[in-house]
């Protein structure tokens, strides 16, 4: 059986969360909160109520991986769904999020070793 992440470091935490206030003014949204806390089954979730949840494991995974869970999530913040235009929206922002969302097939608890993957730029299964 596989182990789910620990918590990450300070340092990891705080750069993660840099990234999410990062993302969060340039997309326009305002999550109500955003929680860092183990998940073996997502990368991360957005609530109905605008919290958003990220998986321990996602802190350690390559930057561009990172930035399109990030984005992926926010923009759920605006529209709900997977439909046409979400997906444009994605395409605006990340540009190889197809590429990428391959890598969010492979669950949080079965990666909870640091990714080496080349970056590039960054979605969850819901």
């Amino acid at each position: 059986m596989k182990k789910v992440a620990g918590p990450p470091s300070e340092k990891a935490r705080s750069e993660f969360l840099g990234l999410v206030d990062h993302w969060s003014k340039r997309l326009r949204v305002k999550p109500k909160g955003i929680h860092i806390r183990p998940m073996s089954r997502k990368w991360a979730s957005c609530s109905t109520a605008g919290r958003l949840t990220f998986a321990n494991s996602l802190v350690r995974k390559a930057p561009a991986f990172r930035e399109y869970v990030v984005v992926h999530e926010l923009l759920h913040l605006r529209l709900p769904n997977h439909g046409k235009l979400f997906t444009s929206l994605l395409s605006v922002y990340v540009p190889r999020w197809q590429a990428l969302s391959r890598n969010a097939m492979r669950k949080p608890a079965d990666s909870s070793r640091p990714s080496t993957s080349p970056p590039s730029t960054a979605l969850a299964e819901h």
